[in-house]
């Protein structure tokens, strides 16, 4: 291959011009970019949450204070966008559960019940975001939907995490338990709107202790972190 002209006499010592982006801007380092796509993710979800997912595009890069390009550049499509959001909620809810009730929880039906309470505050609260996922089964209905399937996965995950905390506290025929849970919790936030969210909450913890009033006082055994190697459990809480 034949060396440009330009280059041939040229030191090695000598750096090569910053490369620039199709704009003529140096390119966005990667801490900029990752904040960037960080205030997208949070900006849309709030308005999400507020709002409803008829949110358009321009109302998200106005909150936002970014360009629609800039939010391209991080989602292809509003509903990759809307698909990253509820990877992050799901995230967010597994910490919350992780933390409270792995920590503070002393028996198997201890963590049980603070994670249902969690799960049940977690939809209606505007940090964790739950109720994004109801919203988003109702709002794309077409099964077919990426935003639909992302959705429905949630909820199976939320469904295997619930089963193996019944299973751990001994509850009877777990699996069906776990989705009488979800669908209290979901019918908490459901209603919050008609009763008001403290009085949702209050008859779903009424409704969930007879679901739990069979679960064993299994004491936790713990053998130290299961998250040294900074990795995420398979379950929200993890098994001694």
């Amino acid at each position: 291959m034949a060396t440009h002209p330009s280059l041939a006499h040229a030191s090695p010592n000598i750096p090569l011009p910053t490369a620039i982006n199709p704009q003529g801007h140096p390119p966005t380092s990667p801490i900029m970019t990752t904040n960037t796509k960080n205030k997208i993710l949070a900006g849309a979800a709030h308005l999400f949450f507020t709002e409803g997912f008829s949110t358009g595009v321009d109302r998200i890069v106005s909150e936002c204070s970014v360009a629609k390009m800039t939010l391209y550049q991080h989602f292809k499509t509003k509903d990759g966008l809307i698909g990253a959001i509820l990877k992050d909620v799901q995230s967010s809810l597994q910490k919350e559960i992780h933390r409270e009730a792995e920590v503070t929880a002393k028996t198997r039906s201890a963590q049980l019940e603070a994670a249902c309470l969690i799960l049940c505050e977690g939809l209606n609260d505007p940090e964790l975001k739950v109720g994004l996922v109801i919203r988003a089964l109702v709002e794309f209905p077409d099964p077919k939907n990426a935003v639909h399937e992302a959705a429905r996965q949630f909820d199976l995950t939320i469904l295997k995490w619930f089963g193996r905390l019944c299973e751990d506290s001994q509850l009877p025929d777990a699996h069906n338990a776990a989705r009488r849970i979800l669908h209290i919790a979901k019918g908490c936030f459901l209603m919050a709107p008609v009763v008001g969210i403290e009085a949702s909450e209050a008859i779903a913890l009424a409704l969930l202790s007879h679901v739990l009033g069979q679960a064993e006082e299994v004491p936790v055994r713990r053998t130290g972190t299961r998250r040294s190697n900074g990795h995420s459990p398979s379950s929200p809480v993890s098994r001694a």
